[in-house]
């Protein structure tokens, strides 16, 4: 019984089919060519069940425009597969656009006068906005910090402290520059001072 449902089935969904396309197709030579393509698949559409229910340990492909419900699991298979591969490349992608902007971050702060090196950190929410910025700076030895009657060299100068007036400018220097150029105003930026 299930045989002929699916015989009826088919063989109904291919005639509505055909009827769509003959109403589309203009007269002429392409009217017999398409009557015969439809023949072809009520043909299939008949004998593709008959075939399987005879020979069941033989697997016929003739019906692979046919809807099977065990395809379906198939299908989830391969969308699963597909969605690892994107979250994959996804993560690949969020990695190396975290650190070009970082080296950005990076390169751009150093620019602000009184700031030797920077060291950013980004982190991102789930949607892949700018969450916080962590910006670990180490401020330049200018002529400011230097005492004129300390005669020690410029490598062990590097261990003093800037005070705290400079460290406030530089930090609003270096907010309102980033804030300004990415557009970061809804982050956090933490900007913590290394031993100037």
């Amino acid at each position: 019984m299930a045989v002929l449902t699916e015989i009826v089935r088919n063989v109904l969904i291919i005639v509505l089919v055909a009827g769509f396309l003959e109403m589309l197709l203009p007269e002429g030579n392409m009217k017999p060519l398409v009557r015969l393509c439809i023949g072809m698949f009520i043909l299939i559409a008949v004998l593709n069940p008959v075939l399987t229910c005879f020979f069941s340990e033989r697997n016929f492909q003739i019906g692979s425009w046919d809807y099977q419900p065990e395809r379906l699991d198939q299908a989830a298979d391969i969308e699963e597969a597909g969605a690892r591969i994107n979250q994959n490349l996804v993560g690949r992608s969020e990695k190396i656009t975290k650190g070009k902007l970082e080296e950005q971050i990076n390169a751009v702060a150093v620019l602000v006068p009184g700031v030797q090196s920077v060291d950013s950190q980004i982190t991102f929410d789930d949607h892949g906005t700018v969450q916080s910025l962590y910006l670990a700076v180490k401020p330049a030895a200018g002529e400011a910090d230097e005492d004129k009657d300390n005669k020690m060299p410029s490598k062990l100068r590097r261990d003093l402290k800037i005070d705290d007036e400079t460290e406030k400018q530089l930090t609003d220097k270096l907010t309102n520059l980033i804030q300004n150029l990415y557009g970061f105003e809804g982050s956090s930026i933490k900007i913590v001072f290394e031993g100037g």
